[in-house]
């Protein structure tokens, strides 16, 4: 193994740890930055050289500076953008490293089935874990390490399946691991290792749907519609035939099923057990968009608040003075925001900021057809994509998503496309 190939290797390790971070958030918190660290000391060691064309990041650098600079114009201290800083702090500079290494074919593929690798063996631990403890709650064993204060300071477990008090955040990182499974499936040869990761892939949508994530149910039909029709064991393009005419059919079909079992099991369930509560909260899902859903009125709030800032604020934005104001208006403790990054790049820092983050959003995402790269990066960036678009304060929330950005970036000009 040459010196490249081992910091490859630890790399792809640090990324599957950030995965299992997401999901394993309230379980046991892994401190990835010290890997990290040992990652910089162990590149300093071997004494690397690397041609860095820090260029591709330009789009990158010029929102981390809106993201400061609306930071520092601010004149408080706020949690959220602090956690979001250290995220910066620790990944940024960690993910150009890594992904400058990554300048052939071959490397690129030596770094995916490493990753596969560590997603696979950490999904399967993390999967077991999760069922065992949703388990344990359908029969009333509440895991007291699960169990945390609320807002009004009373003893409250994690529901479902999740291992994060963010079942969204649970949801989607479990979703790398079942497009492990998939890739680990196509690359098998004997029928018992197919059969063992095909029941792989069904536990773990079994604990999308049980871990009480209206947005993971959304997430559950996008895999059920790309894992057939996508090889995740290869280096390829996207393939959208997914995207059809029949393919809306069996997602309205698919809805109505939805409706119908989720109301049937509601009634049909007698006990108030863990699953019961979850089906419940599920039953919600069709009204998702309505206007008594919090995710919707905080949504209206910041477009309300936004209206309201005077021409100034309306192209430079106001900083992040809104994280109170919302947390006092809807009568959260400390900090709260839109649940919505665009909503927030909106509010700290104007149209102007706005138009940048988009304009990095649709430069990735317009590429990802000719991007020849494993799926996993591709649809792994959607779905991050679709979570902080519900969930995120900024798109630097989840460490992920900034190794995403950086490594979709480095390929995101033609010229920088990996060919056959």
């Amino acid at each position: 193994m040459t010196k490249k190939e081992l910091l490859l290797y630890f790399g792809a390790l640090i990324f599957a740890l950030g995965i299992s971070q997401m999901v394993l958030g309230a379980f046991i918190n892994i401190k990835v930055h010290r890997f990290i660290f040992v990652f910089y000391m162990l590149f300093l060691f071997l004494r690397m050289s690397v041609n860095l064309n820090l260029k591709r990041y330009s789009i990158l650098f010029l929102n981390v500076t809106v993201f400061f600079i609306a930071f520092l114009l601010s004149f408080n201290s706020y949690q959220n953008v602090f956690t979001d800083i250290q995220q910066l702090f620790w990944w940024l500079p960690f993910s150009i490293l890594l992904v400058s290494m990554i300048n052939t074919k071959d490397r690129l593929s030596f770094f995916f089935k490493k990753v596969t690798v560590f997603l696979t063996l950490f999904g399967i631990l993390i999967s077991i874990v999760s069922l065992k403890k949703f388990l344990d709650l359908n029969n009333g064993i509440v895991w007291s390490s699960l169990t945390g204060l609320n807002g009004t300071d009373i003893g409250t477990s994690i529901g479902g399946s999740s291992l994060n008090k963010d079942y969204n955040v649970f949801s989607f990182g479990i979703s790398f691991f079942i497009m492990s499974y998939k890739s680990c499936y196509e690359m098998s040869k004997r029928r018992i290792y197919k059969l063992a990761f095909f029941f792989l892939i069904c536990l773990d949508m079994y604990l999308i749907f049980y871990s009480g994530s209206r947005r993971g149910l959304l997430l559950l039909i996008l895999l059920l519609l790309l894992l057939p029709t996508n090889s995740f064991s290869k280096i390829k393009k996207i393939n959208f035939s997914f995207l059809s005419f029949k393919t809306l059919i069996r997602i309205t079909i698919f809805y109505f099923l939805f409706v119908f079992s989720i109301g049937f099991l509601k009634n049909f369930a007698s006990a108030d057990t863990a699953s019961t509560r979850i089906i419940s909260r599920l039953a919600t899902t069709q009204n998702f968009l309505n206007k008594s859903n919090n995710r919707t009125q905080r949504w209206d709030y910041s477009l309300e608040m936004y209206s309201n800032y005077d021409s100034f604020q309306l192209v430079f934005g106001d900083g992040f003075v809104y994280l109170k104001k919302f947390a006092r208006y809807f009568g959260v403790k400390g900090e709260d925001h839109p649940h919505n990054f665009i909503l927030s790049t909106l509010l700290y820092s104007g149209i102007l900021g706005t138009l940048i983050v988009l304009y990095m959003m649709a430069k990735i995402l317009l590429n990802l057809k000719k991007n020849k790269l494993p799926l996993v990066f591709n649809f792994g960036f959607i779905f991050i994509l679709i979570l902080q678009l519900s969930s995120s304060n900024s798109f630097f929330t989840l460490n992920i998503a900034i190794f995403l950005l950086v490594l979709l970036l480095n390929f995101s000009e033609e010229k920088y496309l990996l060919g056959e």
